[in-house]
């Protein structure tokens, strides 16, 4: 029997996140909510040290799991959480009591799926010339496009609800090693709407998204940009993702976001037609090592 209220989990592999982002939230409120940070089994120079202290703030646990991969250590928080409602962030997302609140009272409510708006720390903060905000979905932050999608970075459940339907996140999804898919929050949510869930964004409590300066090099970018269409194809959702892409990309038209637009765009079908080769490769693996 699950208790009332409602637990955060921070799945992390990267301290200096922890550090930066996470412990400040978690002093801002004050013990008022479990908090479960999950350590991946491949984080680097851990700081036990660190760790203990972070621990010894109250209502916060942190385990150093034996899991690697960010499905498998969400997997695993569906299973030790011991609160009705859970809801996941980014390490590098900061949050607020109110906000957090206003998600609980949401769930409360009967609403299974809720998630919160993500801007970034300043309106300058994604200003490159191969970005305009038809780009912002590809680093989890919502703009007029995408408003009303919930993501990874920012989503809360109705913890009975997954566990009565026996949902988990799919482990084929997401990054392990050099293979950069992802999507395994989008898939996870999509099967619990299937299911007779329903959702909701508080569009009025923006969260704070703190995207990594390394992810806005164009490199870096192109890269995220293709593999979201060997995602789509791995997910056997190339159809859609490519209608959904095509929206986004070219979502707000002006001479230089039909530009920026088509060059994505592009970099995105690339991927996708990649994907056809990539899966069946990837799937094959996958058998081999269940086997």
């Amino acid at each position: 029997m699950l208790q009332e209220g409602l637990t955060i989990v921070v799945c992390s592999n990267r301290l200096e996140k922890i550090e930066n982002y996470v412990i400040p939230s978690i002093i801002a409120l004050q013990g008022n909510y479990k908090t479960l940070i999950l350590l991946d089994s491949k984080t680097k120079h851990v700081d036990f040290a660190f760790l203990q202290e972070v621990a010894t703030h109250k209502n916060v646990e942190v385990i150093a799991s034996t899991e690697s991969g960010l499905s498998n250590l969400r997997n695993f928080a569906l299973r030790y959480c011991t609160t009705k409602y859970i809801v996941f962030t980014d390490d590098d997302v900061t949050w607020e009591a109110h906000a957090l609140r206003a998600v609980e009272n949401k769930l409360q409510e009967g609403i299974e799926i809720v998630g919160l708006p993500l801007k970034t720390p300043s309106e300058d903060y994604l200003k490159k010339w191969f970005i305009t905000e038809n780009q912002y979905h590809y680093m989890g932050i919502h703009a007029r496009s995408n408003i009303n999608s919930i993501w990874g970075a920012c989503m809360a459940f109705n913890l009975e609800f997954i566990r009565k339907n026996h949902f988990v996140f799919p482990v084929n999804l997401g990054r392990q090693g050099n293979i950069f898919l992802n999507g395994e929050d989008t898939t996870f949510i999509g099967d619990l709407k299937k299911a007779g869930a329903q959702s909701y964004l508080l569009r009025e409590m923006p969260m704070v998204h703190h995207v990594e300066k390394s992810r806005l090099v164009f490199k870096i970018f192109a890269r995220r940009v293709y593999w979201q269409g060997i995602t789509e194809s791995v997910r056997y959702n190339i159809k859609k993702g490519i209608i959904k892409e095509f929206k986004r990309n070219f979502a707000v038209l002006t001479p230089k976001s039909f530009f920026v637009g088509i060059l994505w765009f592009s970099i995105f079908l690339a991927g996708g037609i990649d994907g056809f080769v990539f899966r069946k490769s990837y799937r094959c693996a996958h058998i081999s090592h269940e086997k």
